[in-house]
């Protein structure tokens, strides 16, 4: 994955299923695992890997959109993130995605990733596309 001057995403304490879903669902070569290293052998909860780092850009973000709404059974959909610029400082968010209610379609899941994340919008519309209507009314 070339990152040096791309912002990254890393999503946080996955546990093995989401981690697996989250690989199938994204583009070749845009992440990495990182997994926890523990002093003396010792194996930390085996349930969960530290993190996968993600290239932010529009592929990704529709691959994470659509692995989150992969999980409609639940009233919403929790993930620790934390935000890494090209110069490696780094920016901790939780971000909440409210699937309760009507059934949420991939560009209200997608406005939430995108604020949650506190990404630059102009992402957004290279996502969704440029006649593509945006949840809040406005078209781009």
């Amino acid at each position: 994955m070339e990152s040096e001057h791309v912002l990254r995403l890393r999503l946080i304490d996955l546990d093995v299923l989401d981690m697996r879903e989250l690989q199938r669902s994204l583009p070749p070569g845009s992440y990495e695992i990182e997994r926890e290293q523990l002093p003396g052998g010792q194996h930390g909860d085996l349930g969960l890997t530290e993190a996968i780092v993600v290239l932010i850009v529009p592929p990704v973000l529709q691959a994470i959109t659509a692995w989150i709404l992969k999980k409609r059974h639940r009233e919403s959909v929790v993930l620790t993130i934390e935000k890494i610029s090209p110069d490696n400082m780094t920016e901790r968010h939780s971000l909440q995605i409210n699937m309760s209610g009507s059934e949420p379609s991939e560009a209200d899941v997608l406005k939430q990733v995108m604020s949650g994340m506190k990404l630059d919008p102009s992402i957004l519309t290279k996502v969704v596309g440029e006649s593509a209507q945006i949840p809040d009314g406005k078209e781009r």
